[in-house]
């Protein structure tokens, strides 16, 4: 039903979850994936994303490679230093 009301992804890190809404065709993001695209969007510094990321670790289970993958996608951002948060 939400599907049809409005495109909004649906943030899971359950992976039967994720699953699950995949296959009801909802678009689902993770925490890591919010981080992210929090950091591409300038919403947080590329530091601030590579913190969050430390600490989701110590609260969560992440599979090495996702961890790493995601430190190294963190890590080659080029952030515009004069860009301000909103």
């Amino acid at each position: 039903m939400q599907k049809r009301r409005k495109r909004c992804p649906v943030l899971l890190d359950d992976l039967a979850a994720r699953r699950f809404a995949i296959g009801l065709g909802l678009e689902v993001v993770g925490s890591v994936g919010v981080l992210i695209k929090s950091a591409k969007e300038y919403k947080i510094s590329k530091e601030e994303a590579l913190d969050s990321l430390e600490k989701l670790a110590k609260v969560m289970w992440l599979r090495i490679d996702v961890y790493e993958d995601a430190r190294n996608a963190t890590k080659v951002l080029r952030i515009n230093e004069t860009h301000s948060k909103e």
